[in-house]
């Protein structure tokens, strides 16, 4: 992260030049870069990130280039991108970053009818299956092998969360049925299908 920063700023680096670092922190498509996540539409805003897990491990890697700052957070445990949010967050709050703050919102309630009718299961992508359960303020999403992450009313078919930095959207097709959701992290976009009888891990 260091060299990259240095090179892109165009002091020498032993690693690599400054056009390569250049382009590493330029995204490509959508929002992603060679590489790494880049997200920011100023050089002030500029976040440039990279995750990585496996079973029993999470970690992620943040750039924040105008500054000249980075942070690499490394645990062991399948749940880790929880405490990874709260320490990003608390970066965040000491060095004064644009990402990972805090967004006050005011809680709304839905019918609970319209809770039940976005309970279900919903496969994101092959290896993947999403759980999503009413509890008593919203709902709550849970893959296999991680902790339940609870979602809050934002509006009648977005829902946010305080566990993880994402939003959930849910989608109706043609008959007005609920068929799929989109989780979205940022600028990044993950659409899940909804499941009715298909057995899943």
């Amino acid at each position: 992260a260091a060299a990259v920063m240095e090179a892109a700023a165009g002091r020498p680096s032993p690693l690599l030049g400054a056009a390569a670092a250049r382009a590493m922190l330029t995204p490509r498509v959508g929002v992603r870069g060679l590489g790494f996540v880049v997200e920011g539409a100023t050089p002030e805003t500029l976040l440039v990130s990279l995750q990585g897990w496996t079973d029993g491990f999470a970690s992620m890697l943040v750039m924040v280039p105008d500054k000249g700052q980075a942070a690499v957070v490394m645990t062991n445990g399948d749940n880790g991108e929880f405490l990874i949010g709260e320490i990003l967050r608390a970066l965040s709050a000491a060095y004064h970053w644009a990402y990972f703050i805090p967004e006050a919102k005011p809680l709304y309630r839905l019918d609970p009818a319209v809770i039940a009718g976005y309970t279900g299961r919903y496969r994101l992508g092959p290896e993947t299956v999403l759980d999503v359960a009413a509890d008593e303020q919203g709902l709550t999403v849970k893959a296999a092998g991680r902790a339940p992450a609870r979602f809050f009313v934002e509006s009648e078919t977005v829902f946010f969360s305080m566990d993880t930095p994402a939003r959930i959207r849910f989608q109706r097709d043609e008959a007005g049925r609920v068929d799929r959701l989109v989780l979205v992290q940022g600028r990044a976009l993950s659409e899940a299908i909804r499941i009715e009888d298909e057995r899943c891990p």
